[in-house]
């Protein structure tokens, strides 16, 4: 069995930090060198967004294939599901670097050697997020190529349309 670890990264003053923090919990399927990759991928997203730098996020994303959803109220306050394509995301991560960032993966799942899912929770912009990532490996190379997000505890009043962490 391979252990689950959890990773955690923080910005401190626009400086990101990371350390590995044992966690509970046992990785259903995968190499562990898999599992070290996709880490890895996860890790230049959220220094992509702590450091608000495009480029670390390119080198994450599959640019061409990728977009990211949201689940959460609309302008009218319904739940609903919206799109958008993931330079749209960029944009918003890089406009300026916010303070106290956090992620931390809960969970990786590595399924036939091709396909990942990543659980991470993330902290952004003073709200909190569970981000669902899907990556591909094409080649020898892992790159995500979705992101589906819900705010935890979300008001029905706050603005629709973000993009979350």
């Amino acid at each position: 069995m391979i252990t689950k670890r959890a990773l955690t990264l923080t910005a401190v003053l626009g400086i990101a930090t990371a350390s590995l923090v044992a966690g509970a919990g046992v990785l259903h399927a995968g190499d562990p060198d898999d599992d070290a990759l996709v880490r890895g991928v996860v890790d230049l997203h959220v220094r992509g967004i702590v450091e608000s730098d495009e480029a670390l996020l390119r080198q994450a994303w599959d640019v061409e294939a990728a977009d990211i959803k949201r689940i959460g109220p609309d302008e009218a306050g319904a739940e609903s599901v919206s799109a958008k394509p993931i330079t749209d995301a960029f944009a918003l991560w890089t406009a300026k670097r916010t303070a106290g960032t956090t992620a931390r993966i809960t969970e990786v799942d590595v399924l036939a050697g091709r396909i990942a899912t990543v659980e991470l929770e993330l902290t952004w912009n003073g709200s909190r997020y569970v981000d669902l990532l899907t990556l591909l490996k094409v080649g020898d190379r892992w790159r995500i190529v979705a992101k589906v997000y819900v705010e935890r505890d979300a008001s029905p009043r706050r603005a629709a349309g973000g993009y979350g962490g």
